[in-house]
């Protein structure tokens, strides 16, 4: 009965079938890399780590519902009263801060984040673009910065995309050529060695990195742009 057992289970065969071909190298390293996933996060999970970043969130929120209540109360104390405008827009800027989850100084730039319909987006497009944002003295109103980029932000974007797509489709260049040869010369493309697929799959993925590095910066000043035009919320 064990024999026979054994034998159902003797997966040998199928390995070395998987070896010898390059699909299944491919299928193994998957494989291996989600069974690493796996692992990684069970022992992160057994760590504890997780539960201590939930402790350091809840720590963090009571940290400024506690500055927000020290706040109120000094807004009462009689001997800041020369001082109680400041106190409440400090105070105002912490409200603000825990109302939208994100941490700022300026209250002016807060209360149009609040403004827009999808306050996440306008955080993002802030974050990703807050280079080309200024601040105009008179209207404390955001306004784009003057220069070339933001005057052609849009035609930067477009430059953008096309490069992006030119560096990370022409970095596989060397698959569809060899590809065309093996078809041409009628041979099975299950002969292509694992070792081209495993480096055209490397020069892929460091290609495309390499494009997202060279998109990230021209796209800049058109996410300025659509963090200006972002949807407000209707008052009416």
């Amino acid at each position: 009965m064990s024999v026979s057992l054994n034998s159902e289970l003797n997966l040998n065969p199928l390995l070395n079938l998987m070896l010898q071909s390059s699909y299944g190298l491919i299928i193994l390293g998957i494989g291996a890399v989600l069974i690493l996933a796996v692992t990684l996060i069970f022992f992160l999970i057994k760590s504890g780590i997780f539960n201590v970043i939930i402790e350091y969130q809840n720590y963090k929120v009571k940290r400024t519902q506690a500055e927000i209540k020290d706040k109120e109360g000094l807004t009462h104390d009689e001997s800041l009263k020369n001082h109680r405008a400041k106190i409440l827009y400090h105070l105002n800027v912490a409200k603000l801060n825990r109302l939208l989850n994100y941490s700022h100084p300026d209250r002016d730039l807060l209360e149009y984040i609040l403004s827009c319909r999808d306050t996440r987006l306008a955080i993002f497009y802030y974050e990703s673009a807050k280079q080309y944002l200024e601040k105009d003295i008179n209207t404390k109103q955001y306004i784009l910065k003057k220069g070339w980029r933001t005057k052609h932000a849009e035609k930067l974007s477009t430059l953008g995309t096309w490069v992006y797509f030119i560096i990370a489709l022409g970095s596989l260049f060397p698959m569809y050529w060899l590809l065309f040869l093996y078809l041409v010369n009628g041979e099975s493309i299950n002969k292509i060695p694992s070792s081209f697929l495993i480096s055209q799959g490397i020069l892929f993925l460091g290609c495309t990195f390499l494009a997202l590095m060279t998109l990230s910066p021209l796209l800049k000043p058109f996410k300025a742009k659509k963090f200006l035009a972002l949807e407000k919320v209707d008052e009416s």
